[in-house]
């Protein structure tokens, strides 16, 4: 795996933190597959549609830190990406991985999130 391709799959990680991204459904709709499923860290499963009318129109980032980002290739143009996050001002930790896989047109598109609280410092 490349430094660059790993950092440019973090800065993607990162794009779906931040408000003026975040919020953006042509945004999401473009990095976000057709058939893009999350388990969220409440439990709840998302899809594309369901995920894009909950998070459109917000304007309020999530201050999260990122630890210990590493990316694995499953197969070719597919990636697991995996990480701890914590949130900022409440300290709320989340084990997470994403699979991301490279679209011809669109680019790197996020296929799988799941997002599994913790409270392990690891």
């Amino acid at each position: 795996m490349t430094d660059t391709l790993t950092a440019e799959i973090l800065e993607l990680e990162e794009s779906l933190l931040r408000a003026e991204t975040r919020g953006n459904g042509d945004y999401l709709r473009r990095v976000l597959a057709d058939d893009f499923l999350e388990f969220g860290q409440s439990g709840r499963r998302y899809d594309k549609t369901a995920i894009i009318a909950l998070l459109s129109g917000a304007e309020t980032p999530l201050v999260v830190d990122i630890h210990d980002f590493s990316v694995q290739t499953l197969a070719d143009s597919v990636l697991l990406a995996t990480y701890r996050s914590v949130r900022r001002g409440t300290g709320q930790a989340a084990q997470r991985s994403s699979i991301w896989q490279r679209h011809p047109v669109r680019g790197w598109q996020l296929r799988f999130h799941q997002g599994t609280p913790t409270s392990a410092p690891d």
